[in-house]
């Protein structure tokens, strides 16, 4: 009872007028992502209740409802792979000025930018918004659209999906925005985005190419399978090299980006460190701590046990306990796979250096805490600036010392961009002020709330007009989660439903009715299906179907888990089979990995004075120094809260949970304790018997002797 009483419920209102009513109803539908014919089907289930006539009024179809634009209303331009339409930059700044930042005293506005891909549904990433957020009061507001892309892929042609963008950004530049008889300039702070969006925006190499870095023109070596970048001292990017293509490797087109007036290609688009740091260099320790590596290197294996994993993990559940409800809880380290960025920011920033101390091997360790020292430097205000040479010299320092843990073929693009990282913060303060945090939240948002119909619209003629060319086609069966090669005339179009069926046949002999292009008959079931390739021969495409179903995950991310009709099985590598491998590289007689070898000691010796050799400040580091900064709320006990894992709301009391750790911990070494006097006294009662044993054998040698001797005499 106590429970109910403290709950707090929302009052509802009896709603008497229907346009309210239906006002609430749309947004009940935006707000639960329920789709359109779904709405469509709930409006016509009220419209028909006779007893209530205000339900009469209500309109038939759910875009009515939701005031959803006609096509002929919204502005779509036909881009290379889909549609694109520009809502506008002047639009959205217009809308936050005017609702949520005060125009006294403002004459220059600082924007972000953000561009990056959005799978909208399962089919592949086929949205491609360009996000727009204002830096006010030292933080990014809420981003809002400029312009979005609709299609089966991402953009075939950069300036046609970036013109509209940069001809009215070059218009605000020139001419300021205009607000109330009064013109606000406009000022680009830079252009956030990942490695593979950076890429295409500027008309780069990728991120696994040979000049794949975007700060130097350091050249990347192909080693075990990939490209690395080891070595950390190159001469810098600029500007204006960027402009005159000084570096023509790194080139492979012209970005529209160089027609924006004063915008530096490569000074204004910085390293983002939440794809960068957070699900690039920490997701990669945590997955060569679970799984190894393969890639030789002077320490030899670091492939955690399962001990230590579970004992890391016993560690993370004692932190969940005392975390606030602001930071995720991580209990296994295992699903390091799934982890959101902020559990890996968490275990980077925070919790990492507790919960592998003295479990993980040292030279490991001390790397990763160069890692956490570089970060928490960069994410700090105080020491952003004042310990940025610092910080620079760790990044160099991690990056050598990296290379001797997990091997040199291990330095990938992120790796190796930790050394630019410092610069950057130089230029725009805590890391948190150029990250995608806030873009991709909101990216999120828009997941939940846009339906994909238009994509799904453009997909479906682009589907219909392949199969007016080609006369087979590899299709996904729905239902079924499995794939077949199949003739075109099997496949039936549903028009008003964006949907394709495929006609399939009784009898068993399926291969010689698809060859032949069997004309399909009115008594074959229909299955849902999804064309995927197309051919125009059958063997082809049944040759093709194979390596379809083992890459489409890789190379499409489309079919997750589908496999064809006739079950062709992936290979599994078993846990043993992997450490078989391993073990039989290690057996080679030239093969680096070999750690047993004579000079082992010798090496760990040499492996940990360099990773010890850490550079020292200039100046002395202290994060926790906040003497400088006013309005700061000094916390005593009195004024404080206490936070502990388990609260009482009938008291608000806690318990002391260190009182009972302290007496398991009492008692364990007590229970330690008491087994080894119980070994100790073992040990003694054997070497008496053992000191016996001894006294009997010489008295019998003794004996022996006596009677050799008598024998002899005799």
């Amino acid at each position: 009872m106590q429970y109910k009483q403290n709950m707090h419920y929302k009052k509802i209102h009896n709603i008497t007028d229907s346009k309210i009513f239906q006002s609430k109803l749309s947004e009940y539908i935006i707000s639960s992502r329920t789709p359109r014919r779904s709405a469509t089907k709930l409006l016509k289930l009220l419209k028909s209740v006779d007893a209530l006539d205000c339900l009469k009024s209500f309109p038939k179809d759910s875009r009515t409802l939701l005031s959803t634009p006609r096509s002929g209303q919204v502005n779509l331009t036909k881009v290379g792979g889909g549609e694109y339409v520009h809502f506008g930059l002047s639009t959205g700044l217009l809308h936050i000025l005017k609702h949520f930042i005060p125009l006294q005293n403002i004459s220059i506005l600082n924007i972000w930018f953000n561009i990056d891909g959005l799978p909208i549904d399962k089919k592949g990433k086929s949205f491609w918004p360009i996000l727009c957020a204002i830096y006010f009061e030292s933080k990014i507001m809420k981003p809002f659209i400029v312009g979005a892309f609709f299609g089966s892929k991402k953009p075939y042609s950069v300036q046609e999906y970036l013109h509209p963008f940069v001809e009215e950004l070059n218009y605000l530049l020139e001419h300021g925005l205009a607000i109330n008889d009064n013109t606000i300039n406009i000022n680009i702070k830079g252009i956030v985005a990942n490695a593979p969006a950076k890429a295409f925006i500027k008309q780069v190499k990728g991120h696994s190419g040979y000049f794949a870095c975007e700060k130097c023109i350091k050249e990347g070596i192909y080693l075990s399978g990939s490209i690395s970048f080891p070595n950390g001292t190159a001469q810098l990017r600029t500007d204006e090299s960027f402009i005159s293509c000084s570096n023509e490797e790194h080139h492979i087109g012209v970005s529209p980006l160089l027609e924006i007036s004063g915008f530096g290609i490569v000074s204004s688009i910085p390293l983002d460190y939440m794809h960068l740091c957070c699900l690039g260099i920490m997701k990669k320790i945590l997955n060569f701590m679970i799984r190894g590596t393969l890639v030789p290197n002077s320490c030899g294996s670091i492939r955690l046990s399962r001990d230590q994993i579970d004992h890391i993990n016993r560690r993370m559940k004692i932190v969940a306990q005392w975390l606030s409800k602001d930071f995720s809880r991580i209990l296994d380290l295992n699903d390091f796979k799934t982890y959101k960025v902020t559990e890996l920011r968490q275990i980077m920033l925070y919790t990492g250096p507790f919960i592998f101390k003295n479990i993980v091997s040292q030279p490991v360790y001390d790397n990763f805490l160069i890692f956490n020292i570089i970060m928490r430097i960069l994410s700090c205000s105080k020491t952003v600036n004042s310990q940025n040479e610092y910080a620079e010299l760790l990044a160099k320092h991690f990056l050598s010392t990296f290379c001797f843990v997990y091997g040199r073929g291990n330095v990938s693009y992120n790796v190796h961009s930790i050394i630019h990282l410092p610069q950057d913060a130089k230029k725009y303060g805590v890391v948190d002020n150029f990250s995608s945090f806030p873009f991709e939240n909101y990216l999120q948002h828009i997941k939940k709330i846009v339906q994909p119909d238009s994509y799904l619209s453009a997909n479906f003629f682009v589907m219909v007009e392949k199969l007016r060319l080609y006369k087979f086609v590899i299709i996904e069966f729905l239902n079924e989660n499995s794939t077949e090669v199949v003739p075109k005339s099997w496949i039936k179009i549903d028009n008003n439903h964006h949907q394709f069926f495929c006609q399939w046949p009784e009898k068993v002999n399926i291969t010689k009715y698809a060859s032949s292009q069997k004309k399909p008959l009115d008594t074959w079931e229909k299955f849902p299906c999804c064309p995927r390739k197309f051919f125009n021969t059958y063997p082809e495409a049944k040759r093709r179907l194979v390596k379809f179903c083992e890459t489409s995950a890789t190379e499409t991310e489309e079919l997750l888990t589908s496999k064809p009709r006739v079950r062709v099985p992936k290979r599994k590598y078993s846990s043993s089979e992997e450490e078989t491998s391993v073990i039989s590289t290690l057996n080679k007689p030239n093969s680096s990995l070999n750690v047993k070898s004579v000079n082992h000691v010798t090496q760990h010796t040499e492996i940990q004075n360099r990773i010890t050799n850490i550079p020292k400040p200039k100046k002395p580091i202290d994060f926790f120094d906040d003497d400088d900064d006013e309005g700061l709320q000094v916390y005593t006990a009195k004024n404080c809260t206490v936070s502990s894992p388990k609260m009482f709301p009938e008291d608000n009391t806690t318990k002391d949970y260190s009182q009972d750790e302290n007496r398991s911990i009492y008692n364990m070494l007590n229970n330690i304790g008491h087994a080894v006097m119980d070994v100790s006294k073992e040990l003694k009662t054997l070497k008496k018997e053992i000191h016996i044993i001894k006294v009997d054998v010489i008295k019998n040698q003794e004996i022996l002797n006596s009677l050799s001797e008598n024998d002899l005499r005799t």
